[in-house]
């Protein structure tokens, strides 16, 4: 690649402060997408209802349930004011007045809520990277191994979007996604149990398990077992999942920071130690380190600039060769959100360039750097990252 930012950009122009009109600019063009509904029916937002008003929602609904197959339990999951049986009676034209209509304003936004998710989650689409490619390898030899195996990297590199990748590719997968809350060896042993147990007599799950029981359950299962977040693990949790590989003879995939390579690589620890010894596989997402010109060791960029075009470049966006340049630098800056990020700046940009030209939220739009870096500038007006960039880029391309 060449320069990653065009020669025409001024560093000064980079932290120039956000004025009142673009952070105005942004605002309208947030309203003005939320204006356009996906699936929800325009509804006065106090008063009662009229009975069309009330049809026309009770329909679009039940178009929505079909065309998705959802069940009653999985919407009153997501609406807690509104149970499975009040959803059946709604559905059926059964329920009485009374919450009525509070309830069919709920269900109602959560339908263009749940539509909205949905349009995103479709517009991601599986790019194979070198990181991707790297993280597949490394499960691959976990399971042939049938030993634990812990791939790391930073964050917003596309771990856990691999991850569901792998979880599909070997069937019976199990994906553990280790959150604040769930470092406990108890809170481990519950997921997994939870995960094993399936749906009981009556659609319920024992509140504990026991080790014996999960381990017995899993041997000559081969089934891998990935846990996602891995660095958040206590030591405890960590042991356990040692003692799965080893008594349940199951392969274990743990996806992490490099903050976890640390503590199993720490031989002080009689715990950490016995916990390296089990890692027969370690991957660094990153790459393979080389010798840079000063003779500093130095990792190869995390994403190539066509990686990142297939990336950011999804759906109804296209991105002009500085463009794409820009998210080359962003997404191979460590410690900033990585890929992540860039697809962030560009889904926002996309937004407020459609808002701008007065265009549909699928139409096609064309985004230039200029059109990023004022979008990042205006979200992060305090973000000295961009300069720190544009100087290392000054002394690799001088």
């Amino acid at each position: 690649t060449t320069a990653m930012f065009p020669p025409s950009w001024d560093k000064r122009k980079l932290t120039s402060p956000t004025s009142q009109t673009e952070r105005d600019d942004f605002d309208d063009a947030l309203m003005d997408e939320q204006r356009q509904l996906l699936e929800a029916r325009m509804l006065p937002e106090s008063g009662p209802l009229t009975d069309a008003k009330r049809d026309e929602v009770r329909r679009a609904l039940n178009d929505y349930r079909k065309r998705w197959n959802l069940s009653l339990k999985a919407i009153a999951l997501q609406v807690p004011q509104v149970s499975s049986s009040t959803l059946s009676q709604i559905f059926q034209g059964k329920y009485k007045l009374g919450k009525l209509d509070d309830h069919l304003r709920a269900l109602n936004q959560w339908m263009e809520t749940d539509a909205r998710r949905r349009a995103q989650r479709e517009d991601v689409e599986y790019v194979e990277t070198k990181v991707a490619k790297r993280l597949i390898a490394c499960a691959e030899r976990t399971v042939s191994l049938c030993a634990m195996g812990l791939a790391h990297g930073p964050s917003g590199i596309g771990k856990s979007l691999v991850a569901q990748i792998i979880a599909e590719k070997y069937h019976g997968s199990i994906y553990l996604f280790i959150s604040e809350g769930d470092q406990s060896v108890r809170r481990v042993r519950n997921m997994l149990g939870t995960e094993l147990h399936g749906p009981g007599r009556r659609g319920h799950a024992p509140r504990t398990y026991q080790n014996d029981w999960i381990f017995l359950k899993l041997r000559g299962s081969n089934r891998l077992i990935i846990v996602d977040e891995a660095h958040l693990l206590s030591v405890k949790a960590l042991t356990f999942l040692r003692h799965v590989n080893e008594r349940g003879k199951v392969p274990v995939l743990c996806l992490a920071t490099k903050d976890l390579v640390s503590r199993v690589m720490a031989d002080a620890d009689e715990d950490h130690g016995q916990i390296r010894s089990r890692f027969a596989v370690i991957t660094e997402l990153r790459g393979v380190r080389k010798k840079g010109p000063g003779g500093t060791w130095e990792y190869d960029d995390m994403f190539t600039i066509d990686e990142v075009r297939q990336i950011c470049q999804q759906g109804k966006v296209r991105l002009t060769n500085d463009a794409q340049a820009y998210l080359f630098q962003r997404g191979n800056h460590l410690g900033d959100g990585c890929m992540r990020l860039c697809r962030w700046i560009v889904s926002q940009a996309a937004l407020f360039e459609r808002h701008r030209q007065k265009l549909k939220r699928d139409d096609r739009v064309t985004l230039t750097a200029e059109h990023l870096r004022k979008t990042e500038r205006t979200f992060n007006p305090d973000d000295i990252v961009r300069v720190d960039l544009a100087e290392k880029l000054e002394a690799k391309t001088a």
